[in-house]
Parts: structure tokens; sequence; C-alpha cells
């Protein structure tokens, strides 16, 4: 899925690629998405860092909790372990 705005982490884009530009930001909160949910995301616009973004109660786990792409050509994978918890992995930055 190419995405032209802001998106969130719900049932929609859950199991697909997602393709999306640094300008943009994914929102993180309860969704009707199921334990197990898994997001892929890369960035292929070189203007800005895409960011991930949790809402109220939601607990995103990353690595140094770093929440942004690196830039053009990085990747990350969301995934959705239990009902307010998502690890987020892959090129992030502060």
């Amino acid at each position: 899925i190419t995405h032209t705005t802001h998106l969130s982490a719900s049932i929609t884009q859950a199991g697909f690629y997602n393709i999306v530009g640094g300008q943009f930001t994914c929102s993180i909160t309860t969704s009707n998405a199921p334990i197990g949910a898994e997001y892929e995301f890369f960035q292929t616009s070189s203007a800005g860092n895409f960011l991930f973004h949790s809402g109220s109660g939601i607990t995103l786990i990353s690595k140094d909790g770093n929440l942004k792409l690196v830039g053009q050509g990085s990747a990350a994978t969301l995934k959705k372990v239990d009902t307010s918890t998502f690890p987020l992995i892959g090129d992030l930055t502060s």
C-alpha cells in the first residue's frame, strides 16, 4: 500500500508492505487489529524521517527508544503482541 498521508496501525494496514514518505506519521493506538498483526514499512522519500507515534495507554518498544526511520531506503516492522504492546524493529533513529 502506498500512503500519501498520515496513517494509523489499524486492521487495514496489517499484513501489508506499507510504502511511506518521510513527512508522514504512523499513529499507534488501540485498534481492532488482532494480536499478532504485523506491519511492514519502507520509506521511499529522501525528505524527512517517517515517525511512529504511540497513543495513550500504548507501550511501544524499540531499541534505545528510537521512533523514526533513518531515511530513504529504511524499513521497519511493527507487531502487535498484546492488546496495547507493540515492538518496533528496523533501521531506526531518534
